[in-house]
């Protein structure tokens, strides 16, 4: 039993990291655009886009589905002023 998780604990690593450098560019992505919205609502000073460590972090919060829909709409009402 323990030898199909040594045999598959290499694929596993090898989607994590990609889904980590999927999400990194995202984040860099995202302080480019989203770097000048004000903190607002779900939005503090750990949680937003003015760093990629902060960004970093809330898409993983995003990926998990926790409070999503309140952050995209933090981001989208603030976004608008901006175009």
């Amino acid at each position: 039993m323990s030898t199909t998780f040594y045999n598959t604990f290499s694929s596993l690593v090898n989607v994590g990291f990609l889904m980590l450098l999927i999400i990194y560019v995202y984040a860099v992505i995202g302080v480019h655009m989203f770097a000048p919205v004000k903190l607002n609502g779900p939005m503090n000073d750990r949680l937003n886009f003015q760093t990629v460590g902060n960004a970093f972090v809330a898409l993983i919060r995003v990926a998990t589905g926790e409070g999503w829909n309140d952050l995209m709409e933090a981001l989208g009402r603030n976004f608008n002023e901006f175009n």
